[in-house]
């Protein structure tokens, strides 16, 4: 016997049997009887993997960005530990980051196999399709068989073929497309606040203005104890602060939340605020107050160092302390003990540096510059607006962003404070010692007014800070919501998107083949398409040049007893 399946020649194939596509396998003894396939059964057949394809996607997308986004997860055990001011407390079961990628994984591997049982029948629907309306070159359709892709030429002769050959298109571009969805995400390690966690609260100091009257004897007689006081606020300064501005970020240290992690909230704070609003430097010396032309500078502005309440160290390229104005004599001793919100405008003195050695390059070239006589030291002098007191987070609006440090996390309102002149009057002190030190302040050289308010607002918020601490008259209580260490999962919601879309996009198309199918077909619908190829009657193609494997004659596929299909060479 010739063989003709094997061997088909390149002319066009136009003419496939109706006949042939209906008859199901069936049993040597009942192959004179044909039985047509229901019309429901076939379309149930077809349908139910391209819905299953449609929900699986948009549910893998959800998980995606719904679920995922922004979540946090355990890093290593499913049971984990978090750190409160007492000891650690067990939390209940959670989610590893290894866990939600199986997940994710699974569902790609369930979601393609939907894929692959909606789109790999439209494969033999579309030959099927086209060798009955138009035709098929053999190399076209071999490309179908083996490749699932339409040639160009044959894409754009029609309609239906557009479809049928954008259809596989996207078919293909939707099988390769799992690694943008698994690469739309990113894990980034971060501490993230628990919620709904009993703890016992959070300590904190306070100065009460009904308790506090007058400052203690220790600190009014005892000058050392006062110099000590400046020593350790320059300590918390360097514990809370880095080099970076961070304008607009408020800090207050507290030993209390030392053994909490980072990020852990706190639902209410006192922390101490200072604002600069403006930096105008003088142009002229004339420009200065009265007392200060009168005194000499030099003179003058040692005279308003020596009323604050701790010995001043020395004096370094880089110092720079603000004096209140209308300047006064007032010993800090002098200034009284009332809850004040200072709104005003101060002098800033600025160690510029000497003639061969500057500390900024930043500074207008117009300014008027003082340089003493004996030492040749450059001072530049500046008019400063800025408010101080304190600030108060509520709602949990305030975090840990170091050990022992709470900072705000949102915007705050400046408040009137008890120690707010006090601490004012203790800043020039700190202020000269972290120039000196230089380690917890941005640089100078380009940006002179962002270092100025840097260490101003640094000053301040450090004496703040340690007269509360030695000036404690009580305590109040805070809640708080501990952090845990844990992955982040950050979504690149386009990439996401874009990988939904293709999906999506296979949905359409199959849809709008099946119309165009179901209205310019004549066959019926092929439900189950898997023996198709067997069903094809080519008995009247003429023989190929390109002889098969099988020279010696044809598969003949036969059926046996105990219902098995076998195959051999006839």
């Amino acid at each position: 016997m010739n063989v003709r399946y094997s061997k088909l020649s390149d002319t066009s194939i136009d003419t496939i049997s109706k006949h042939s596509l209906d008859v199901a396998s069936l049993p040597k003894q009942q192959r004179s009887t044909t039985a047509r396939p229901r019309p429901l059964t076939a379309w149930m057949t077809t349908l139910w993997p391209l819905v299953a394809h449609f929900i699986l996607s948009i549910g893998t997308a959800a998980f995606v960005l719904y679920y995922l986004n922004h979540r946090g997860f355990n890093v290593a055990d499913h049971i984990a530990y978090v750190q409160t001011t007492e000891d650690k407390k067990m939390l209940p079961f959670s989610l590893t980051q290894s866990d939600a990628v199986t997940i994710l994984s699974a569902l790609i591997v369930v979601q393609k196999g939907a894929l692959a049982a909606c789109t790999t029948p439209f494969c033999w629907r579309i030959i099927v399709f086209l060798m009955e309306k138009y035709g098929l070159h053999r190399q076209d359709l071999k490309g179908l068989v083996k490749y699932r892709i339409l040639a160009p030429q044959i894409s754009f002769a029609s309609v239906p073929a557009f479809v049928a050959g954008n259809l596989l298109l996207a078919v293909l571009a939707a099988n390769l497309t799992s690694p943008v969805l698994t690469g739309s995400i990113t894990w980034s390690p971060q501490n993230l606040p628990i919620n709904n966690l009993t703890v016992s609260p959070v300590r904190l100091s306070k100065v009460d203005p009904g308790r506090l009257k007058t400052f203690p004897d220790w600190y009014i007689k005892k000058q050392v104890s006062r110099d000590g006081l400046v020593q350790k606020a320059v300590g918390l300064a360097s514990i809370a602060w880095g080099r970076a501005a961070e304008k607009g970020i408020y800090k207050r240290v507290a030993s209390s939340v030392e053994a909490l992690g980072i990020n852990t909230t706190i639902k209410e704070v006192t922390i101490p605020y200072f604002a600069t609003h403006s930096i105008d430097w003088t142009k002229k010396k004339s420009e200065l107050p009265a007392y200060i032309i009168k005194n000499s500078t030099h003179m003058a502005t040692w005279d308003l160092l020596s009323r604050v309440p701790s010995n001043i160290p020395l004096i370094y390229l880089g110092a720079a302390v603000l004096f209140s104005y209308p300047i006064t004599q007032l010993d800090w001793s002098d200034v009284p003990l009332a809850s004040r919100m200072i709104d005003e405008k101060g002098l800033l003195v600025f160690w510029l540096g000497t003639p061969s050695i500057n500390a900024t390059q930043g500074l207008p070239s117009s300014i008027y510059i003082h340089t003493t006589n004996d030492t040749q030291r450059r001072y530049v002098f500046a008019w400063v607006n800025f408010t101080a007191g304190v600030g108060k987070c509520t709602q949990y609006r305030c975090i840990l962003s170091s050990p022992s440090t709470i900072q705000n996390n949102a915007s705050i309102t400046p408040k009137p404070h008890l120690l707010t002149t006090q601490a004012l009057a203790m800043a020039p002190a700190i202020a000269i010692s972290l120039a000196n030190q230089n380690s917890s302040l941005p640089s100078s050289w380009n940006d002179t007014n962002q270092y100025i308010e840097a260490l101003l607002q640094r000053s301040y918020s450090a004496a703040w800070n340690i007269l509360v601490d030695n000036f404690e008259m009580s305590q109040v209580n805070s809640s708080y919501r501990p952090s845990l260490p844990r992955l982040i999962a950050d979504v690149n919601q386009p990439r996401v998107y874009t990988w939904l879309g293709l999906q999506l996009s296979v949905t359409f198309l199959c849809c709008i083949f099946l119309i165009l199918l179901s209205q310019l077909s004549e066959f019926p619908l092929i439900g189950d398409t898997t023996l198709t190829p067997f069903y094809l009657n080519t008995t009247r193609l003429p023989e190929s040049s390109d002889t098969h494997i099988f020279t010696k004659g044809s598969l003949l596929v036969e059926e046996e007893h105990s219902n098995r299909l076998k195959v051999k060479i006839e």
